[in-house]
């Protein structure tokens, strides 16, 4: 092992650490429902906003699949409300040098199928995660030739080159650490049965395509034991029927709540509405690659001038997002608050357009999003906006798994992402949408740009703090100077519950571990 004599990041987390995250939500509204001297309720029904499309920690491509992960898998260390890492499998993560970390792992945690973690699991999952395209962009900067393994319990980690962001992308479900036995077992089927592989305080029982994944508490887990012993994920698309499910209480749990249910459900003595604003940002990706309209730089401007983006955000989200002008949110590290933002200007967007040698009517776009209610208001409001300047877009709304494949085929001219920054860290973003070597996704505009490579490369392996502030700075302005992207958004997450319901807790990847929650029938 590598002399331990260099500058040192030691972080020690108490023995009983078994929350993910603490960014509690403020709630907008409380009420008096719930029969407080009822029985405990014996299950809890979540309502999701698409289907998951994989319960693989190391195939995950949209938010819900992670949301589902952290119920039954664990990384090794988790954030903290402050972004601060901590460690949760781990016993304690030590930075050794900028390239190694030692990990020393908990002692008698076990997985679902009984077998006790080791630090054999751990090289196994962090391994998996290098080689699929779905997180290799937050974990590949692993050495797949740099584990060592001391002892079951100990072993050092090492990238390949330095990765300031390293430990806070450790905390996302991607590098949750499953069972070697249990995935070895179930072979292909593991994604869509994961049954024996995680650490978590749920268990999983089974899956019900297009209706619902079911999960039980795990009796022997090593932390603090599930409250309520059935959790069931039920998949539900559109807004409205949600929320009628949490007023009737056929759900408990909704996400996504819609501007429109916002004032209703606030009203309701039986639901709590809460909110947070975590650091994400909803932009429109422009596909730059070989033969797409979009590889124009005064296309891309002279869309990003056309719309209306103050009255596309009030009209599909009301107080329920706020205008992006940036692409890095105020409180993400590099965020620039001089960046040129595209304000609405038709004059500049004719210009740009004839620039780009097209006249009006004479161009088709096809904007292609997930089939989503707000974001088939904002597609439907960009449509008309740039019909203002001559051009026709057709919208293509798509299910959630076609939606996932078009983006991994890279055949998209242009729609929405919708991104986070775990910690408050711009890398994770800024790399997985605009590093080249991350086509044809997760950078899904196909940006190529050698200077943003540059800047994006020197801002991940630069650990001082104020350095990579001016570093992302500087990418920022270079992603708007070239309009790679188009900022709308920062939405804030809004969940709504049945009020009987508490101990909930957020981390800040924007998911909730429901093992803390009690409720009373």
């Amino acid at each position: 092992m590598e002399a331990m004599n260099t500058v040192r990041n030691r972080l020690i987390g108490a023995a009983s650490a078994v929350v993910i995250g603490s960014l509690m939500l403020a709630g907008c509204a409380s009420g008096g429902g719930g029969d407080a001297g009822g029985e405990e309720r014996e299950k809890l029904v979540v309502a999701q906003t698409m289907e998951i499309s994989s319960a693989d920690p190391a195939n995950q491509s949209n938010l819900a699949s992670g949301q589902l992960v952290i119920q039954y898998a664990e990384p090794l260390v988790y954030l903290d409300d402050e972004y601060n890492v901590e460690p949760l499998l781990a016993e304690s993560v030590e930075r050794i040098d900028d390239l190694s970390y030692e990990v020393v792992l908990k002692e008698g945690i076990t997985f679902h199928n009984g077998e006790e973690l080791k630090a054999s699991d751990v090289v196994f999952s962090l391994m998996r995660t290098t080689d699929n395209p779905q997180t290799a962009a937050r974990l590949g900067d692993i050495d797949p030739n740099g584990f060592e393994i001391i002892d079951d319990q100990t072993l050092i980690i090492r990238t390949k080159t330095p990765v300031a962001s390293f430990l806070a992308n450790l905390a996302g479900p991607q590098a949750a650490i499953v069972s070697e036995k249990a995935v070895t077992e179930l072979g292909d089927d593991f994604g869509t049965d994961v049954t024996g592989a995680g650490t978590g305080p749920y268990q999983f029982v089974e899956w019900t395509p297009g209706v619902e994944i079911v999960l039980e508490a795990f009796d022997d887990y090593w932390g603090e034991p599930a409250n309520i012993e059935r959790l069931e994920y039920k998949f539900v698309p559109d807004a409205n029927t949600r929320t009628v499910m949490l007023e009737t209480g056929e759900a408990d749990v909704v996400y996504s709540v819609n501007n429109s249910a916002m004032g209703t459900l606030s009203g309701n003595d039986d639901v709590t509405v809460y909110e947070a604003t975590p650091a994400a940002v909803r932009s429109i990706f422009y596909n730059q690659g070989e033969g797409m309209p979009f590889a124009n730089e005064d296309l891309r401007k002279a869309v990003s001038y056309a719309i209306d983006r103050d009255a596309l955000v009030e009209a599909a989200y009301g107080d329920a997002a706020e205008v992006a002008r940036g692409y890095l949110g105020p409180n993400v590290l590099g965020h620039n608050e001089d960046i040129e933002s595209y304000e609405l200007d038709l004059d500049e967007a004719r210009a740009s357009l004839a620039d780009a040698g097209y006249g009006e009517g004479e161009l088709e776009l096809k904007l292609t999003f997930w089939a989503q209610n707000e974001l088939v208001r904002m597609a439907e409001i960009i449509q008309a906006n740039l019909a203002e300047i001559g051009i026709t877009v057709t919208l293509e709304q798509l299910e959630a798994s076609a939606w996932v494949d078009a983006l991994a085929n890279g055949t998209v001219q242009f729609g929405f992402n919708g991104v986070s920054s775990p910690g408050g860290d711009p890398d994770p973003l800024m790399h997985s949408h605009f590093f080249s070597g991350n086509l044809p996704a997760p950078n899904h505009g196909q940006v190529n740009d050698a200077e943003l490579d540059a800047l994006l490369l020197e801002g991940r392996s630069t650990f001082d703090r104020d350095d990579r502030d001016a570093i992302y700075q500087q990418a920022e302005a270079l992603v708007a100077d070239h309009s790679y992207a188009y900022p709308l958004t920062h939405e804030k997450l809004v969940m709504a519950a049945r009020s009987d319901l508490s101990g909930f807790v957020l981390d800040p990847t924007n998911s909730t571990r429901y093992h803390t929650v009690t409720a009373t029938k």
